[in-house]
């Protein structure tokens, strides 16, 4: 009799018990895998893509190479599931492209002004060689 009562008394203990360890496990069940950063890659594709455009390659190469490394990183990150790395490389790749672009225009616009630059000296030689023969 001793025996019952404990068991019955003990009852309501394990069955609560198993149903907090039901709930917890549905709970871990129920949680969602981290989304891939799709939209970070597709930035940091479009941001590369546009640096190829204007020929980053010409003057910020080292910036592109390593802006794409930073996708390839990006894209092999997802494929081990490590979303978290994947975005991180994604944005990396996206600035890194963006920075490209930008060295890339202040490449030529350097470009730009060292013709101006050689275009006036041309202009000043030819005006000391002008106003030497007038004298």
């Amino acid at each position: 009799m001793y025996i019952s009562t404990y068991l019955s008394d003990l009852y309501p203990q394990i069955r609560k018990n198993l149903l907090l360890l039901s709930l917890s496990g549905l709970l871990a069940s129920c949680a969602s895998a981290p989304v891939a950063p799709v939209s970070q890659i597709q930035a940091a594709e479009q941001a590369i893509a546009a640096a190829e455009r204007i020929t980053a390659s010409d003057y910020a190469l080292p910036e592109l190479l390593e802006a794409r490394a930073d996708l390839v990183s990006a894209r092999a990150a997802v494929q081990k599931e490590d979303m978290l790395s994947a975005r991180h490389y994604a944005e990396l790749s996206r600035a890194g492209a963006e920075l490209a672009s930008a060295r890339a225009g202040e490449g030529k616009v350097r470009a730009v002004i060292d013709d101006m630059q050689k275009n006036i000296d041309v202009l000043k030689q030819e005006m000391q060689r002008k106003t030497g023969q007038m004298q």
